[in-house]
């Protein structure tokens, strides 16, 4: 259900799938395998899409036909949720068979910040 309603509120915007992955913080390969029902978003992805669309999580998530809009006050991201985003963004890119190095290079890098 969410990836018929993703791509249904994509297109009502005129959006396409690039500037909804970007205005997210992720790769438009991830918003794409969202919509394809391919991955599924984790609970703060939900809540992020619902506030993009103005939509409720509900809404995204199968329960009423119609959308009501999303009432929280968009706040800005800390810079904790901006690196992890970006860093997420990143790791989208990394072949599955480099991951243990990537994860090496960063665990190396937080031992020496500590």
């Amino acid at each position: 259900m969410l990836d018929s309603r993703l791509r249904g509120l994509r297109e009502q915007s005129g959006n396409q799938q690039k500037d909804v992955a970007e205005s997210l913080g992720i790769s438009k390969q991830v918003y794409s395998n969202y919509e394809l029902g391919k991955r599924e978003p984790d609970y703060g992805m939900v809540v992020r899409i619902a506030e993009y669309f103005n939509v409720s999580t509900d809404y995204l998530l199968g329960k009423p036909d119609n959308p009501a809009p999303y009432s929280k006050t968009k706040k800005e991201p800390t810079l904790r949720e901006r690196v992890t985003q970006e860093i997420n963004s990143l790791l989208d890119r990394v072949p599955d068979e480099k991951l243990d190095k990537v994860k090496a290079l960063l665990q190396a890098t937080i031992d020496v910040a500590n």
